[in-house]
């Protein structure tokens, strides 16, 4: 993982913002579920050129809403398999 934020149960991925379950990807916005996609948006491609224009209009509007910098959604995953959910023996 490399410049990734906001991101839930991704792996070997870079450049990742708000995406869960995405693996092997690059370039990816809000995805969920993706495995070896780039350029991606809300799980709809995008040329490069479109995909970093509409990710700088999405992230200056969640910037002025104040919503860019915060988790705000949460993992569509059920099961906590963390170590700090194990219970205690």
């Amino acid at each position: 993982m490399n410049n990734c934020n906001f991101c839930f149960a991704c792996t070997t991925s870079s450049d990742l913002d708000f995406c869960e379950l995405v693996f092997n990807s690059k370039y990816c916005f809000g995805c969920i579920g993706l495995n070896h996609k780039e350029y991606y948006i809300l799980n709809k491609p995008y040329s490069r050129e479109d995909y970093f224009k509409r990710v700088a209009e999405i992230k200056e509007e969640l910037k002025c809403d104040s919503d860019y910098g915060r988790g705000f959604w949460s993992p569509t995953y059920p099961f906590q398999d963390t170590v700090g959910s194990w219970p205690r023996l």
